[in-house]
């Protein structure tokens, strides 16, 4: 039989992977049905669009001394971009969602309560672990989505050109 003395479990590791993975999936689910329910207006606005123009489906509107106030294209419109916002605000919440995971997760290993990213990475370097040289990217990317300014912009613009 081994032995599992020298076996080490790493509690926090578990801890924050299992977060990861539990962010992870309740992104897909959420992005799948934004994207289902995208693709469902998308149809539904070209199935009107096409009805109207065989003469199979009224035209659905209202109008005044010959200038239409609205119709239901414009519906669809608006359903299709609301759809595509939901996507935004979808991604941008679970951007901040995992990074604030990690600073958490970084405070409670190290005991530490900064709140500047610099020191909490080397508190947690000091601990051992491997800090992603990634994450000054994502903290820039968190921090533009939170505070929308023209210096997060410049932050991320240089540590993550590619966004």
């Amino acid at each position: 039989m081994a032995d599992l003395s020298t076996f080490k479990v790493n509690y926090q590791g578990y801890v924050f992977q299992e977060g990861i993975s539990v962010l992870t999936a309740a992104y897909s689910a959420a992005a799948d049905a934004l994207h289902e329910e995208w693709e469902r207006a998308k149809y539904d606005a070209i199935s009107y669009q096409k009805g109207v123009a065989s003469g199979e489906r009224d035209w659905i509107g209202e109008m005044e001394d010959g200038h239409v106030l609205w119709d239901q294209e414009q519906v669809h419109e608006l359903e299709i971009e609301s759809k595509s916002e939901g996507q935004s605000a979808l991604r941008k919440a679970f951007v901040l969602a995992a990074y604030h995971h990690w600073e958490r997760g970084a405070r409670s290993w190290t005991g530490n309560d900064d709140r500047d990213h610099r020191k909490l990475v080397k508190a947690v370097e000091a601990m051992g672990i491997e800090v992603s040289p990634r994450l000054v990217a994502v903290k820039d990317l968190a921090n533009l989505l939170k505070h929308d300014n023209d210096k997060r912009g410049a932050d991320l613009l240089e540590s993550w050109s590619e966004v």
